[in-house]
């Protein structure tokens, strides 16, 4: 993990992070009009977050981890909802779950990683005597 003053705090909020994800996506779909390609660009964009937002709390050296964690939840929730009754799995979906996932850790290396320290450090007063 890095070295956060508010570690527990981060960590929750990726774990609620998730739980959204979850329960998004295993309930039913709410009536309304569809918007072509917006499902898709909705798991992008989750697992995008998701992802950045643990790279943000993690080192680098968990990174890999993560993201398999991620992109295997992804997979097994494609498997559940094809057995709701009420939605189906899409490996497409789970194209996109990765493909959000593999966009963060890019965004990482470029330097969105640890983002969480600077966020303690130029807004919070942690790391300053």
């Amino acid at each position: 993990m890095q070295p956060l003053k508010y570690a527990r705090l981060w960590l929750v909020g990726g774990l609620l992070i998730v739980a959204v994800i979850v329960v998004v996506s295993l309930a039913p779909d709410l009536p309304g009009p569809t918007i072509v390609g917006a499902d898709k660009l909705a798991h992008f964009l989750m697992y995008l977050v998701a992802m950045l937002w643990f790279v943000g709390v993690f080192l680098r050296a968990n990174w890999l981890r993560i993201a398999l964690l991620l992109a295997s939840l992804g997979v097994l929730i494609e498997l559940l909802q094809s057995q709701t009754g009420w939605r189906e799995g899409d490996w497409g979906d789970a194209a996109w779950n990765l493909a959000g996932v593999l966009s963060a850790i890019v965004a990482a290396w470029l330097g969105a990683g640890g983002w969480c320290v600077a966020i303690e450090r130029r807004w919070l007063g942690a790391g300053k005597s």
